[in-house]
């Protein structure tokens, strides 16, 4: 279920409470989906999206490591992200499973190749990068990276014999480091509308490589 509604739809309406009204959680709800979306279209109208700045990729084949460092971006559904410079030295597959966002579907039904990046490679599910071009038949160089906030409500949760801490539903929200392949790239972005057609035509793959890199958001569809 997504936590607030998206931007391309109506505004959210709310009504005002008054003395001695017993407050139902859609009225709560109600006011804090009006405020997120004045929030979102205020960044998105006002301001932009993309990279605000820092968020510098930087690739050493040497070490087989991938940096990206701190920085602000604003991305399509208005959210702020805010990043720490981080090192990375593996990836796993991604599925999206928690959020099926539809622009990283192909042919109704398969998932585009989506890897995410990691720091640690001791879990048995991620490989080293030096094993990237192998298992993916892309090379670093020509990978583009995205930022993708994945923003979803967590299952609820039945009361447990010593424990019924399960009032609401707990909002997750985890902004990932993917690779994608530069053709998936454009093709993501070509399907939004406010995107579409930012990409150059070829890729810069000259300097550090990985010179592309986007902010995206998207909310769970409801389960």
């Amino acid at each position: 279920m997504a936590t607030n509604n998206l931007l391309n739809q109506p505004a959210p309406g709310y009504r005002r409470f008054v003395n001695n009204q017993v407050l139902t959680d859609n009225q709560l709800n109600e006011v804090i989906d009006h405020l997120n979306y004045q929030d979102k279209l205020s960044r998105l109208l006002l301001h932009g999206v993309g990279i605000v700045c820092g968020l510098k990729v930087s690739l050493n084949p040497s070490a087989n490591t991938l940096e990206l460092s701190e920085g602000a971006a604003v991305t399509t559904a208005g959210n702020l992200l805010k990043w720490d410079t981080t090192l990375f030295r593996g990836f796993k597959n991604f599925d999206d499973a928690n959020v099926k966002y539809p622009f990283f579907i192909e042919d109704e039904t398969e998932t585009i190749g989506l890897w995410a990046l990691e720091t640690d490679t001791s879990p048995s599910d991620v490989r080293a990068l030096s094993q990237f071009k192998t298992r993916t038949n892309i090379s670093l160089e020509d990978a583009a990276a995205l930022l993708y906030l994945e923003d979803f409500l967590d299952e609820e949760k039945d009361c447990s014999a010593v424990d019924c801490d399960t009032q609401g539903q707990q909002v997750i929200k985890k902004l990932r480091v993917l690779l994608v392949s530069k053709e998936d790239a454009r093709e993501i972005a070509n399907r939004d509308s406010i995107f579409s057609g930012f990409l150059k035509k070829d890729f810069d793959t000259s300097g550090q490589g990985l010179s592309r890199h986007f902010a995206r958001t998207h909310y769970a569809a409801g389960k």
